[in-house]
């Protein structure tokens, strides 16, 4: 369990991070409301029309105004809620240059992105104005399989100096343990966290000869090789149990009911879909709808993760090192052990840490029941 000192501190952390959610969604969805009603986007529109007569142009010209204003005004959440907040409940370890420098890379991998769905969406309204948003749709999904596939191999070492692990014997453990649940890596890797956040994680990213696995150095620090063994081993079962594919079918699925909606309420707009002014309704409408379906998407991803518990406790057999690493988790990265339901059932992509040690501890009997056998 928690300790005394850090159970408050942990829901004053969740507390404080929900209140922060729900004030930069009504923010950023007012900003939107504002910059539409005052008449902004339209006269941002008209004059990236006049300054730059190619649709592309055009088009770029006026992402590039309205997502520095919407960036600009946005920041002071952003530096409040990953710098202040993360330092003020002593998890950062970033100085503000760092942080700064983080935010410049942040975006050097936002904005060619948001450029791209800008300018796909106007392509695909010029061109098939019936069924845009079916191309639209499957263009973002492809886009979304290339991102996970260059994901450990081009953008998290933007972020993150990534280097072979030095720990033979973990090392060695590791690469058996792929083999043995048939899901083979290529490396593992481990990367430096620790100059950013005091946080732990671990992953298995990319699939195919970028599998690899990756170990926080905050994790390799504090936690055991048999802890980092269960944590890995959950990591592997999302690739065992095919939930990668899984995630992949939804997040087609979803992106084509948001397409879909764009299209309806574009269909009502003044000017309709291909008049750009009417962008920032279209964010809201996403924006509205992503918020919704949020509760769907945690519910789903919540059972995949109970699922990769359930895994590696039958893999690893060590209920223990489960257990002793999921409060390791809950202290280090000051995790509510015990939310409420309601706070789970929308929030929390996984369940509850107290669910998650309280199925290492039902397997326990399980394990000796195989022993005495």
């Amino acid at each position: 369990m928690n300790t005394p000192d850090r159970t408050e501190p942990a829901r004053q952390y969740a507390r404080r991070k929900r209140q922060l959610w729900l004030l930069e969604l009504l923010w950023n969805l007012g900003l939107l409301v504002f910059v539409y009603r005052s008449g902004w986007s339209h006269a941002w529109a008209d004059w990236a029309q006049a300054t730059w007569t190619t649709r592309w142009g055009s088009v770029a010209l006026y992402g590039a105004l309205l997502g520095s204003a919407v960036y600009v005004a946005s920041l002071p959440w952003d530096w409040y809620g990953s710098f202040v907040l993360e330092h003020r409940y002593e998890l950062s370890k970033q100085t503000l240059p760092q942080w700064v420098w983080r935010e410049v890379k942040q975006l050097l991998v936002a904005v060619p992105l948001g450029l791209l769905f800008l300018e796909g969406l106007y392509v695909f309204v010029d061109a098939a104005p019936l069924t845009w948003w079916v191309w639209l749709a499957l263009a973002w999904w492809l886009v979304s399989i290339v991102l996970a596939r260059i994901l450990p191999t081009v953008i998290i070492p933007l972020f993150y100096k990534c280097v072979p692990l030095d720990d033979v014997r973990l090392h060695q453990i590791l690469l058996d343990l792929s083999q043995q649940v048939r899901v083979p890596v290529m490396n593992a890797f481990r990367i430096n966290l620790s100059r950013d956040t005091k946080k732990a994680n671990a992953a298995v990213v990319g699939w195919g000869k970028t599998r690899r696995v990756l170990l926080a150095d905050t994790l390799l620090t504090n936690f055991t090789p048999e802890e980092i063994t269960s944590v890995v081993a959950h990591e592997l079962g999302h690739h065992r149990l095919h939930h990668i594919p899984v995630h992949l079918i939804v997040s087609l699925v979803s992106t084509t009911i948001g397409c879909w909606v764009l299209f309806l309420i574009s269909q009502r707009l003044p000017g309709g879909p291909s008049d750009v002014a009417n962008f920032p309704l279209l964010i809201i409408c996403l924006t509205i709808l992503s918020t919704l379906l949020m509760p769907a998407h945690n519910g789903l991803s919540r059972l995949l993760e109970r699922q990769a518990d359930a895994f590696a406790l039958r893999v690893t057999r060590a209920p223990e090192s489960f257990i002793a690493a999921m409060h390791k988790l809950a202290e280090q990265n000051l995790a509510e052990l015990q939310p409420a339901r309601w706070v789970e059932w929308f929030f929390y992509s996984h369940p509850a840490i107290a669910r998650r040690i309280h199925m290492g501890e039902a397997f326990r009997p399980t394990q000796e029941a195989a022993h005495a056998r």
